[in-house]
């Protein structure tokens, strides 16, 4: 066989190889309804202010289709009471799969459920969360009400949710931002699609109710229903 015949079939397989190591988004929006429900009716279901939680999955269970089955697998080490309580007292609850927080008044500054979760920069709750096993094929994180425009991702604002995201390690490339309800001070706001689309660039941006998701964005457009 000549030299160049058994370059071409090298070449072959390295892209084949390669090809299968890709890594495709795995998330739609009906796992990702299924994981918020699931998520919704086991533990945070009596919580009726604004809380944010950060959840993986390993490789594994997102393929299988986040089944109700593998959430309850998946999920199975989480102390639902113990979440419950730490949330309603203001803490920080960090399990095994997931971590959780409500927003804490400091004074007359309020720090949000998204921005506890990821600070400190270096060593916040979701970057443990990460550096523990299993690791992460797949994450969803959600919060109540829509990540405010004002702060949370504010376009190089001191709160920015968006640049302590890119600042973790062993965060999956599979990932979603999720909301139930579009924070009342930013509806109808010019500026709210142009910093959603800045946090879909990062990790899709859906809107969920129980089961029900949509997408806010679709090949790069904006879904209006996501406002509604």
């Amino acid at each position: 066989m000549s030299q160049m015949r058994m370059g071409h079939i090298l070449l072959a397989a390295l892209c084949l190889w390669s090809c299968a190591l890709t890594v495709t988004s795995i998330l739609n929006e009906e796992q990702v309804g299924r994981a918020n429900n699931y998520i919704q009716q086991q533990f945070t279901g009596n919580f009726n202010y604004q809380y944010a939680y950060f959840v993986k999955f390993t490789a594994d269970e997102c393929n299988r289709g986040l089944t109700n089955q593998v959430l309850r697998e998946a999920l199975q080490r989480e102390n639902s009471n113990n979440l419950v309580q730490t949330v309603n007292n203001y803490g920080i609850y960090e399990g095994n799969r997931m971590v959780a927080a409500s927003y804490l008044k400091q004074g007359s500054y309020t720090e949000h459920s998204e921005y506890r979760l990821l600070t400190p920069e270096n060593s916040s709750p979701i970057s443990r969360l990460l550096q523990r096993e299993p690791v992460a094929g797949c994450a969803i994180f959600y919060s109540l009400n829509s990540p405010c425009i004002t702060k949370c991702i504010r376009p190089n604002g001191k709160y920015n949710i968006i640049n302590l995201l890119q600042s973790v390690t062993n965060v999956p490339q599979d990932k979603v931002f999720a909301f139930r309800q579009v924070f009342w001070y930013d509806a109808d706001k010019p500026q709210t699609w142009a910093s959603w689309r800045t946090l879909n660039n990062y990790m899709p941006l859906y809107r969920c109710n129980g089961n029900n998701c949509i997408r806010c964005f679709t090949n790069g457009v904006q879904q209006n229903n996501c406002m509604d």
